[in-house]
């Protein structure tokens, strides 16, 4: 009745014309790939208009084609790191739902409301084997429509033009090799979205759903090497989820979150560096960084567009030349955007989205793994953030806090420290952890407001031209300078409170069983 297995598949995407030409074109041919076969099919999946099933992660699915019709229900929890998947045939006539035999699924299935058709998807299916290197890989082209169905009735409808590599026999590294070339020859690029991620797209009337990065759900049993994969697997989906809603959208929260999720990479590869023997990792996050500054400046006009300027705005007392900068500071924005899409469309960008799923997806090799990632995570997590802690501690101690630079380091040691305790913080009971971490972000949340001040400042003057808006440019300086004041005074307070507590991953009164 049900089954259980794990692949790797690659999606990729990219236009209706890009991807239907390959079905049809020379590229794949000059890889073995013969005649295709094409094939109809139709997903129809099932929920309550509430959305009872997906909210409890499970995902109910019909599919018709080749003559039958086959069931599939999958659950995942956010942050899991597992995922039950279980098919079945069903008989003609069958009802909508059959037995899982699972029986926590069974039981939320049966107890949800009445279930009706969600999401159709429906489209054309092209399939080819081709040869590349040593391997063979399944090459499957979907070309279609997703339609969002409530109460019975469509209320949207979108293109579904996909491509997925699967390997049929080989070398892993071919099947991830085969798909940097696509990037680089044939217009697609990576894609975690599935078809249903496009359907669940549509429904939000969005290109793609953008909401908090999901943190990983842990017993503690775990490895610390298992922790390690499935956080930058996590990462990883995140990090090649975002960028098209910075390149088609230009949406600043996108591009926000974009560098989020590369700072926490980041902190992963940093959190576990002294216990890795191979620099695989460490080469990526430094590939990473690049990226993250590349991606700065967009992000630093858009706070200041966004931000700083309609609050000082509302404060009543802005000079009318305030306007002129504003303008200036929009042209200064949109070339800063314009190099941030430069940035996500240049070949080097998709290899490092290539690279970083291949690595979230590969076995460790022995050696490239010292003693301490065998341990359970329970055992792992404290002394790993010992260590972030000292690093922290002796940055601030060491560190000149009365120029911007020195504060900009103490900020970006605050922030190293904070990514990797949020990494392990699902270990510990809340009440145990809140207090810790709020006295973190509350030190962390000080030394933005002095950088933001210091930001405003620059970039205030970066985009004066003319006596007016050099005005401007000094009211604007005026008026952060009362804000940086107060954050100065607010910042030693935070941080000899900080230092002063005990870490809650070393509280006396509490382990993680």
């Amino acid at each position: 009745m049900g089954s259980r297995h794990s692949k790797i598949i690659l999606n990729l995407t990219g236009s209706p014309r890009d991807i239907s030409h390959l079905a049809n074109g020379r590229f794949l041919k000059a890889f073995g790939a013969k005649a295709g076969r094409w094939t109809h099919l139709s997903h129809v999946f099932y929920d309550t208009p509430d959305r009872e099933l997906e909210t409890q992660g499970i995902t109910l699915r019909l599919t018709e084609g080749d003559g039958e019709i086959r069931q599939r229900v999958t659950r995942q929890s956010p942050g899991a790191m597992r995922i039950e998947n279980h098919m079945a045939v069903l008989t003609p006539g069958a009802r909508v739902f059959s037995a899982t035999g699972s029986g926590e699924i069974d039981a939320a299935i049966r107890d949800c409301g009445a279930l009706s058709p969600v999401y159709r998807i429906t489209y054309d299916r092209w399939r080819a084997v081709i040869r590349y290197r040593v391997s063979k890989i399944e090459v499957t082209i979907d070309l279609g429509e997703a339609e969002v169905w409530r109460h019975g009735r469509r209320i949207n409808r979108g293109p579904v033009n996909t491509l997925a590599l699967k390997m049929a026999k080989g070398e892993r590294e071919d099947l991830f090799d085969f798909a940097r070339l696509l990037t680089e020859s044939a217009g697609v690029r990576l894609s975690p979205q599935s078809k249903r991620d496009q359907a669940r797209a549509l429904a939000a009337g969005a290109q793609i759903l953008i909401g908090k990065m999901p943190t990983l759900s842990l017993t503690g049993d775990e490895t610390a090497g298992d922790v390690l994969r499935a956080a930058i697997g996590l990462v990883a989906e995140r990090i090649t989820a975002l960028p098209p809603g910075a390149i088609d959208g230009r949406d600043p929260y996108a591009l926000y979150q974009l560098r989020v999720a590369l700072r926490r990479f980041r902190a992963i590869e940093r959190t576990y560096r002294p216990f890795l023997t191979g620099k695989k990792l460490r080469r990526l996050a430094k590939r990473a960084r690049i990226v993250g500054k590349m991606l700065g400046p967009a992000r630093d006009w858009d706070v200041f567009i966004d931000e700083t300027i309609p609050e000082i705005t509302a404060g009543g007392d802005a000079p009318e030349s305030l306007s002129m900068l504003t303008a200036a500071a929009g042209g200064a924005r949109a070339a800063a955007w314009a190099d941030a899409r430069d940035t996500l469309n240049t070949a080097e960008f998709h290899a490092f989205l290539i690279d970083l799923n291949e690595y979230a997806l590969a076995p460790f090799k022995k050696k490239d793994l010292k003693g301490a990632l065998s341990k359970p995570v329970r055992d792992f997590a404290p002394i790993a953030l010992d260590r972030q802690r000292k690093r922290a501690v002796k940055t601030v101690r060491r560190t000149d806090q009365s120029t911007t630079d020195g504060r900009h380091r103490v900020r970006l040691a605050l922030k190293k420290l904070r990514y990797s305790v949020q990494l392990f913080k699902s270990l510990y009971p809340k009440e145990i952890r809140s207090p810790y971490m709020t006295a973190m972000r509350e030190t962390q949340d000080a030394y933005g407001e002095l950088n933001d001040a210091h930001c405003a400042k620059e970039l205030a003057h970066e985009a004066a031209a003319g006596a007016d808006a050099k005005r401007a440019a000094g009211f604007v300086a005026g008026y952060v300078s009362v804000a940086d004041h107060e954050a100065a005074a607010k910042t030693a307070h935070f941080w000899r409170r900080l230092e002063a507590m005990t870490p809650f991953w070393r509280a006396d009164d509490f382990s993680v069983s």
